[in-house]
């Protein structure tokens, strides 16, 4: 093999190993269900857990962003096809707005989400979900 190939092998071998699958977009995924939010049913000045879901292997961080404060999320399960990303939050009486951004490459997405915490609860209410891009989760035991 003449110098010329050596660097052909040593370039298509550096692009094979640094490769990465295309940017599945259609594989974010988090909603309000108890499956994305723990507890579904967050109390005022509890802790919530947020999960963010990505296809597996597909980006590089995703951070939790509320009032302008960046969180990276840490990715604490896989299975064959997704990587979950997991966030905590400490909650207060009022609606907190946030949303994530998936880095992947040199590309940023945002998705946005809001975490509603009324003042006040009316009786035998339930969580109420909302658009895509808005959601809210009543507290329970606010009065």
């Amino acid at each position: 093999m003449d110098r010329k190939g050596l660097h052909k092998a040593e370039y298509d071998q550096m692009y094979i190993n640094t490769m990465r699958p295309i940017f599945d977009k259609k594989a974010l995924f988090t909603d309000m269900t108890e499956d994305y939010v723990n507890p579904p049913e967050p109390s005022a000045y509890g802790q919530v857990t947020i999960k963010f879901r990505t296809k597996k292997n597909n980006v590089d961080r995703v951070l939790f962003v509320c009032d302008n404060e960046k969180h990276l999320m840490l990715k604490r399960e896989s299975d064959s096809y997704f990587d979950y990303y997991f966030h905590t939050v400490q909650l207060e009486d009022r609606e907190i707005s946030y949303y994530f951004e998936i880095h992947f490459d040199v590309i940023l997405m945002k998705t946005s989400s809001k975490l509603a915490l009324p003042i006040s609860k009316p009786s035998g209410s339930k969580p109420r979900l909302c658009s895509s891009s808005r959601r809210v989760l009543r507290a329970s035991g606010l009065s």
